[in-house]
């Protein structure tokens, strides 16, 4: 949600694949809209299991570049850094 704040989190993956570690990839129901979003300081570790995507932004981080359902959803404003991935 726009102006949420995800910071200092140890995510893993010990014995069960994920998806995605940290993930900002709805559309709805903000538009598309994450500005004031802030993601830092975390730790995302694949350890024992497969972690597909640790930080995922956007709905075609799922799905084929080509699906035109996605084409005008974009996500936008949201500020990822100083994360740490293992």
């Amino acid at each position: 949600a726009p102006g949420s704040t995800v910071e200092k989190n140890l995510i893993v993956t010990h014995n069960r694949a994920a998806h995605g570690g940290i993930t900002m990839v709805d559309y709805a129901p903000y538009n598309g809209n994450f500005s004031g979003t802030i993601v830092q300081g975390n730790v995302i570790s694949a350890e024992n299991a497969t972690m597909h995507v640790a930080v995922a932004m956007g709905p075609r981080v799922w799905m084929c570049m080509d699906d035109m359902r996605l084409f005008h959803q974009l996500v936008w404003g949201g500020t990822v850094r100083n994360n740490i991935l293992k």
